[in-house]
Order: C-alpha cells, then structure tokens, then sequence
C-alpha cells in the first residue's frame, strides 16, 4: 500500500492539528467546546468498541468492526496532550519587555520543543492500530478471554482464533480474516 509510509506522519499530523484546534477553543471563548468535544468524541469511541466487546463470542466480525473505534480514545488524550502544550507553550513565552536573554528565550523554546516531541513519540505509537500496537493487543487478549474454553484444540475456530499458522498477528486485516474464520467455523459446528 502506497500510503503505509505515511500513516504515523498523517496520525501524527491529524493529531498535532486537532491539538491545535483545542488550543484555538482555548483562546477565542470556546474553551468549553475545547473541553467538551474531545470527551464527546472519547466517549463514542469507547461506547462503540463496548459495544463490540458485547457482541462477543455471538457475533465476532461485528465486534471485530466495532472494537476498533477505541483507538479514538488514545487520539484524543494525544490531541489534548498537544492542545496543552500548544497553551503551555504560549503561557511560557517570554515577554519583550524587560528584554530577556537570548539563553533564556533559547532555553525556554527547546523545553517547549522536548516536550512536544516526548507527547509527540509517546502518544503517537499508543494510538495507532497495526499488527503489534496496543489496540491490538487488546482485541487479542479480548477476544481470548470471551472464547475461553468454548472450542477444542485443533477445530478450525480455535486455529482461527490462536494459530499464527493460519493468521499472522492481529492487525486491521488479520482479525478481519481471524473473526470471519470463527464466525464460519462456529455456524459449520467445527468448534
């Protein structure tokens, strides 16, 4: 895929701008849309991925779909964690009157700049969603517990949920492949 390079660029982009917006709330009386929209939208990701969590073991592609949208969770913090740097950032810069010195201006702006590049690493890898990132890691370990003990070793649906042999990871399209196998395998009775 031609765009992979440039995901985590664009996450981290998508995510510095949004900061951005938070930070321009902030400051033009809407500091309360800056407050409210990143809770609104943290609390739909995390009701649609419940939801899919709900689903389970009925209907896994449905959860599969679903259990995603609480990478939004992560991307907000990200996104607030750079709208606060941003107000930090401006709450910190120096006035032109008394002049301070050029250390000092240089000392207060590469503080500024470590700490939105530590936000920046920090939060960038938590909300992404690739084969080993940490939505993934928690849709496997979701998915294991709510299977627990329902298939037999060596059936199709316990291969489609455990066997690396059959799906590689847990990434976007591996689960895809992973729920659609179980989802079979259960509706063929080969559990």
């Amino acid at each position: 895929m031609i765009l992979s390079g440039i995901l985590v660029p664009l996450r981290a982009l998508i995510i510095g701008a949004l900061g951005a917006a938070i930070a321009w709330g902030w400051y033009n009386d809407y500091w309360w849309l800056s407050v409210a929209a990143p809770l609104g939208v943290a609390a739909i990701g995390w009701i649609v991925s419940e939801a899919g969590v709900r689903g389970l073991p009925e209907n896994p592609v449905n959860a599969i779909r679903l259990m995603p949208w609480r990478v939004l969770v992560p991307a907000v913090i990200a996104a607030a964690a750079a709208g606060a740097v941003i107000i930090a950032t401006v709450e910190l810069t120096l006035p032109d009157e008394p002049t301070p010195s050029t250390d000092v201006k240089e000392i207060v702006a590469a503080l500024s700049g470590a700490i939105t590049a530590f936000l920046g690493a920090a939060f960038i890898d938590w909300a992404g969603d690739g084969k080993d990132s940490r939505i993934a890691d928690w849709i496997s370990s979701t998915f294991y517990e709510k299977y627990e003990g329902q298939f037999e070793a060596g059936s199709a649906a316990a291969n489609y949920l455990y066997s690396p042999n059959v799906v590689d990871g847990w990434g976007p399209a591996a689960r895809e492949k992973r729920a659609k196998g179980i989802a079979d395998a259960i509706a063929a009775g080969n559990t």
